[in-house]
């Protein structure tokens, strides 16, 4: 073997070295127990059910390797599980609790288990962890059972094709990348070397990354948690794509319309700001006219107030009113038909109330007018042609011109139309006719309450 070979191997062999003594320095930091240990902390804990948990499976407490499954055994209804933990991770206490989790995607699992506290007492090593204090996990089975058919058969193409990726050449050529990567021990061999060089440097870096290691070993359990929170948001989001979608598909008419409704508005606004300024002056001028109706309104409760006594003292003397009203309705009813024959004559002669003046003066004209010999009197023919409201002809004017002499010369008709005695209208043909007023309906009074 030349000097080169012997110089690439040594160095291969430190490197190797120096990996596995850092593996087994950061392993032993988070709990994982390479090298053999001293004496064990053994226990028995009772659960439903191993979920195909192995003998020589691992116990961890916050992520950390703390001892192993040493045997499983059947206890009635039960599964009993002995562990065995380092001495210096016990002792468990009665308020501790176990939780069968999976490992790996192949299956495997193990049981985290946390200690409980002290004030709860202490387990003696051989004692017994009731199942009460079991906590159930979500299993592989439980989640491949969430998958519809369909889902399911999805997956099951996946596998298909990433075995049939892996057969033929596609094994070959995995097996090339994996024997490729032997050019990684001699390009490592310059790594080695600058960390030899920097292993002041490199100290400090692992104790950083033991710093790490430790935190989250620390935290596993919020991890976890914040795992499935995540899981959780996911699946959510997941649920809520279809609605999303939707209500985007209908943003760009939403929006159209509401482009349409602001130029409406904008066309309003011109619109309303005249009339929302002659409100404003409408309403400070309305504020003065508002404080003078204070007064009035507290005289109007005031009268109202009185109003109020005054009925109260009112509606007795009605109640004592209304024998009278009916003894003078008894009184009043002969007199109906006479009211009802006046109704009609008033009806009548309504429009010669300016004329019925006009007579009156005309009486007393007759004799004041005056000659030189004294007071002349006017004669009015009772009956005359002027008398009626048309033209006399035939027999009825003989008659009326014997019964007249020669002293009508008035002609026909000399009386104005009724109502026009300020500016004199001839009479028309028509003569109304006198009709008689209907009964009255009298009702009987309202009873007045008291």
């Amino acid at each position: 073997m030349t000097p080169e070979r012997w110089r690439r191997a040594l160095g291969l062999f430190l490197f190797v070295c120096f990996g596995l003594g850092v593996a087994v320095y950061l392993l032993g930091r988070v709990g994982t127990t390479v090298l053999p240990s001293g004496s064990t902390y053994n226990f028995e804990a009772d659960v439903h059910d191993s979920y195909a948990l192995a003998s020589n499976a691992d116990v961890r407490e916050a992520g950390v390797l703390i001892g192993q499954v040493t045997g499983i055994k059947q206890a009635g209804t039960l599964t009993a599980l002995e562990l065995s933990i380092h001495k210096q991770y016990g002792p468990v206490y009665n308020n501790a609790t176990v939780l069968i989790r999976t490992k790996s995607i192949a299956g495997e699992n193990y049981v985290q288990l946390d200690p409980g506290s002290p004030s709860s007492g202490q387990i003696p090593s051989g004692g017994v962890l009731p199942v009460n204090q079991e906590l159930q996990a979500v299993q592989d089975d439980d989640v491949f059972s969430i998958f519809s058919a369909p889902e399911r058969q999805g997956l099951q193409r996946a596998l298909k094709g990433l075995g049939s990726g892996l057969s033929g050449q596609g094994g070959n050529n995995l097996n090339s990348t994996l024997a490729s990567m032997t050019s990684l021990v001699d390009d490592g061999q310059g790594f080695a070397q600058v960390l030899d060089q920097e292993r002041s440097a490199t100290a400090q870096l692992l104790g950083s990354f033991d710093g790490v290691a430790t935190a989250l070993g620390d935290r596993a359990q919020d991890i976890q948690t914040l795992t499935r929170d995540a899981l959780t948001t996911a699946t959510a989001v997941s649920q809520r794509n279809a609605a999303l979608r939707s209500t985007l598909a209908q943003l760009p008419s939403f929006v159209s319309q509401t482009h349409t409704t602001a130029d409406r508005l904008g066309a309003f606004s011109l619109t309303a700001t005249p009339v929302m300024t002659d409100l404003r002056i409408a309403f400070t001028k309305l504020i003065p006219a508002m404080d003078d109706l204070r007064p009035a309104a507290l005289e109007a409760n005031t009268t109202l107030a009185r109003l109020e006594q005054f009925a109260t003292v009112a509606v007795p003397t009605f109640l004592k009113l209304t024998p009278f009203t009916r003894a003078t309705a008894a009184l009043i009813s002969p007199y109906a038909t006479l009211l009802r024959s006046l109704s009609s004559f008033s009806r009548y002669i309504s429009p010669y109330r300016n004329e019925v003046g006009s007579w009156f003066a005309n009486t007393a004209a007759a004799v004041q007018a005056t000659d030189p010999i004294g007071h002349l009197a006017r004669i009015t023919l009772p009956i005359s042609r002027s008398n009626f409201p048309t033209i006399i002809q035939g027999q009825a004017a003989e008659i009326l011109a014997k019964l007249s002499g020669g002293l009508d010369t008035r002609g026909t008709d000399a009386y104005p139309a009724a109502g026009s005695a300020d500016t004199p209208e001839p009479q028309s043909a028509y003569i109304p006719a006198v009709t008689a007023t209907p009964p009255y309906d009298a009702k009987p009074p309202r009873p007045l309450k008291q």
